[in-house]
């Protein structure tokens, strides 16, 4: 883009008021540099050249940004001069904004009317600029694109396809279950439950269509603090920015009668007229009005301030916005029992899953629809359930009575509640019992 830019152009740049000590360092570095042509390997001689900048030169950057908001520059006062009319945002006159062009990297984009006029406007715009910096638009890369019209649609469909969050939560789920095998496998947990955090129960795996609402949720944050951003202006004037509050400091930062500043709107909302004496029926809407102008103090020493109040910090945290888009389903759950205990992850994995009482026991089995006799397949005394089959059923008494014994302990069972309350209550259900001494078993 600078290959061609006219040195002179730093010299007569005051666009910014650089300082002339400034400009002749900069002109300095870029005018001083000496070339050589090599003719069958060998240089013919130096020489200096009055355009463009050497490959990867660190100023080019600079260079690029100030040529660029010199175009910028000029397209907006063609703008204003009525010359060519930009893209308008709003169906509102007096909040409607026109934006003529949008600059990203070294892309350009131009918006004007499709009409003769403006084009040879445009076009003109274009020949000066080129007189002035040395820099010629390249038509061939260049692109009519009419707005308004479905271009990219398509692909826009097979890329939606493709990353639809419904796909890859069931990629995470079937590798959660199932690995990498190609069989079909039972999914034991609920996914709604897994996605909580391991404290209560979950296994801390992010919801995918949540976690994005979490990132974009950024944006609400960077809406309220970057004022006067143009993607801002162009989102106020579309769609108005009633969803958001202020917290007053000194006032600076707000609009005292278009933003809204408390629960009741902003204050244009109100008519207010003094030319006559209030009436008796409207004393208790003036109280109301006074009331809402008093109740906001207004500081001198702070500037006004946005505030995220699910942080201590006041600041918004993509984290604390999952949290609050996504809350707990299930109380708090005893997870240090289970995943800080000294076990393969293997059998930590098994007793999380036996302690939300999912394991693959009679029960269980005959709620998901395969009807098999609802009967103890160890002791054959009574239905099989999780807490029957891991604590009450007689043979599994046997075992961890034989269990203990090696240690010298015995054990007292508990009574009643399900496996995962036992578990909530601090233990697996089973007291240990050792010289008059009773701990809990996990």
């Amino acid at each position: 883009m600078t290959d061609s830019l006219f040195h002179n152009l730093i010299m007569n740049y005051n666009t910014f008021n650089f300082s002339d000590t400034w400009r002749r360092w900069v002109f300095a570095c870029i005018s001083s540099v000496r070339f050589s042509v090599l003719v069958n390997g060998s240089p013919t001689g130096f020489f200096s050249s009055s355009r463009g900048l050497r490959q990867g030169d660190p100023l080019s950057p600079l260079f690029f940004l100030l040529v660029m908001e010199a175009l910028s520059r000029l397209l907006e006062r063609v703008t204003e001069g009525g010359f060519i009319t930009g893209y308008s945002v709003g169906n509102s006159d007096s909040h409607a904004l026109s934006i003529s062009h949008l600059l990203f990297a070294d892309d350009t984009l131009i918006m004007c009317g499709a009409t003769p006029d403006q084009l040879w406007h445009l076009r003109g715009v274009f020949i000066w600029f080129q007189a002035v910096s040395g820099l010629k638009i390249n038509m061939g890369k260049s692109e009519l694109v009419p707005i308004g019209q479905a271009v990219w649609n398509k692909v826009l469909e097979c890329i939606e396809k493709r990353l639809a969050a419904c796909r890859i939560e069931k990629l995470h789920r079937d590798f959660l279950w199932g690995g990498l095998g190609d069989e079909h496998k039972y999914h034991l947990v609920n996914w709604k439950h897994i996605c909580d955090s391991i404290r209560y129960g979950g296994l801390g795996i992010r919801n995918v269509v949540g976690f994005n609402k979490a990132l974009l949720g950024k944006w609400l944050w960077r809406y309220a603090m970057e004022r006067e951003a143009l993607w801002l202006k162009v989102i106020d004037a579309k769609y108005g920015s009633i969803f958001i509050s202020y917290s007053v400091g000194d006032g600076s930062r707000i609009k005292f009668w278009h933003d809204q500043r408390h629960l009741s709107g902003s204050m244009q909302l109100w008519d207010i007229d003094f030319l006559r004496s209030v009436q008796d029926w409207e004393l208790e809407l003036m109280t109301t009005f006074m009331d809402l102008l008093y109740s906001i103090p207004v500081s001198r020493v702070s500037a006004d301030s946005i505030c995220w109040q699910p942080t201590s910090r006041k600041e918004f945290e993509v984290k604390s916005f999952y949290q609050v888009l996504h809350p707990p389903t299930r109380p708090l759950f005893p997870w240090r029992s289970v995943w800080k205990s000294r076990v393969p992850s293997k059998v930590a994995f098994f007793v999380w899953t036996a302690v939300l009482g999912k394991i693959f026991t009679t029960d269980n089995l005959r709620k998901r629809g395969v009807f098999i006799m609802d009967w103890c397949c160890l002791g054959h005394l009574a239905g099989e359930s999780v807490c029957h089959l891991l604590l009450h059923c007689s043979v599994v008494q046997d075992l961890w009575n034989l269990v203990f014994s090696l240690f010298g302990l015995g054990y007292a069972k508990e009574c009643g509640g399900s496996f995962e309350l036992l578990a909530r209550q601090g233990g697996v259900g089973l007291k240990l019992e050792s010289s008059g001494r009773q701990s809990r078993f996990a």
